[in-house]
């Protein structure tokens, strides 16, 4: 497994001094979760990029994607002779995780190489984290590396990632999400299959959308079925569905989810896994109520206009081993949950509000979006692919 590692970091740098020398074209080439996926700002990106008839590849490592209305041709396996052409040759790269998202490839710094992130971080991320380990240092150190410029939607999040990256505020570029012209497209929605066939017999739809824990543990796991059933005969006195919806970290690492296991205890309940919807924007449109607790869907969230609980039971022990960017007293988001019975009556209170049409006053709505969004109206997919686009062709004409 070592000599592998090191056989990857060396042909990594080959390439990367080969491309040093290499002739450049307009290609755009996109990448995400290690090259097995495809989702995230990365497809947003991709598809709009697509769209507008640029040259553009995804780079995967897995199997195929095979997705309506993109041609087949665009779908290059990372670990190919054609990839190593594409990659040589691309002016600019995408990614939504990290350099893994296109194999073992190292860039130099004649092609751009663009981080889109996958979260706003209400929890402390890269050098932010507490307990960091000299290996994990290491790993983050050679990480931010190879990025040129890190995408965020505000002033906020462009002053964390500065921080927590170390580079410098100017290449922390405010340009926002493109995953989240998703949310803010009523026209093109996506259906969700699961939820059509059954939400006539519900009077309201809640997402419950927690984070991952570094140890291990899952929200889902966190209580005992007695708290469980106490939960679900409230779901079931009041019509609510409730999708549960794992951490792509819990997914990864744990099979047999937590969540997918409490799903079947229930009618009310209904999961919806990382592995059918890999993004969750077409879910979230669904809902008509959040529960999360540090996860960057909270921020997200912000943008339907829709109210959000934090169940942080665990927010000192949290905070203690990962970090978060702010306590809940300091965070002016929605309402918060301790235990399951703060939780059943913090649900009550929002849905009777959100019914009332009393869900929050329009200052504090505007407050929280604008903390998190500087641009609250959309188009975010346009405003990073025309940043990208205008530095491009300066870099070029400078050559």
């Amino acid at each position: 497994m070592i000599v592998r590692k090191i056989f990857s970091k060396l042909l990594g740098f080959i390439f990367c001094f080969v491309d040093l020398f290499w002739k450049k074209s307009n290609i755009k080439i996109f990448g995400s979760g290690r090259g097995e996926r495809y989702f995230d700002n990365s497809r947003a990106l991709f598809e709009y990029s697509l769209s507008l008839g640029d040259n553009v590849y995804w780079f995967y490592l897995g199997e195929k994607p095979i997705i309506a209305g993109v041609p087949s041709d665009r779908f290059v396996k990372a670990n190919s002779w054609k990839g190593v052409s594409i990659a040589l040759r691309a002016r600019i790269a995408f990614s939504s995780y990290g350099t893994l998202d296109f194999w073992i490839y190292r860039f130099s710094r004649r092609t751009v190489f663009v981080q889109l992130w996958h979260g706003i971080p209400l929890k402390k991320i890269f050098f932010g984290e507490k307990n960091l380990s000299l290996r994990k240092k290491i790993q983050y150190l050679f990480e931010i590396k190879a990025f040129d410029y890190f995408v965020v939607s505000s002033k906020l999040e462009q002053y964390i990632i500065s921080c927590h990256t170390k580079l410098p505020i100017d290449r922390v570029v405010i340009l926002g999400y493109p995953r989240n012209d998703w949310l803010l497209d009523s026209v093109n929605r996506v259906i969700i299959r699961e939820i059509e066939l059954i939400k006539n017999k519900f009077d309201s739809i809640i997402l419950f959308a927690p984070t991952f824990r570094d140890d291990g543990r899952s929200v889902f796991s966190s209580f005992s079925e007695s708290e469980w059933m106490h939960f679900f005969l409230y779901l079931k006195e009041k019509k609510i569905l409730c999708v549960l919806r794992s951490h792509a970290v819990d997914f990864l690492q744990n099979k047999k989810d937590d969540g997918a296991l409490l799903s079947v205890i229930s009618d009310n309940v209904l999961f919806l896994g990382q592995d059918k919807y890999q993004d969750v924007q077409g879910i979230m449109g669904y809902s008509d109520l959040l529960i999360s607790d540090y996860s960057g869907i909270i921020p997200d969230y912000l943008l339907l206009n829709k109210p959000i609980i934090r169940f942080i039971f665990d927010e000192e022990e949290y905070d203690n081993h990962r970090g978060v960017n702010f306590l809940q007293q300091q965070l002016p988001i929605g309402a918060q949950a301790r235990d399951m019975k703060e939780l059943i009556a913090s649900i009550r209170n929002e849905l009777e509000k959100k019914n009332n049409k009393t869900s929050c006053c329009d200052n504090e709505l505007v407050l929280s979006k604008r903390i998190y969004h500087d641009n609250i109206t959309g188009g975010y997919s346009k405003k990073v692919n025309d940043f990208f686009e205008c530095l491009i062709r300066k870099k070029e004409d400078a050559e």
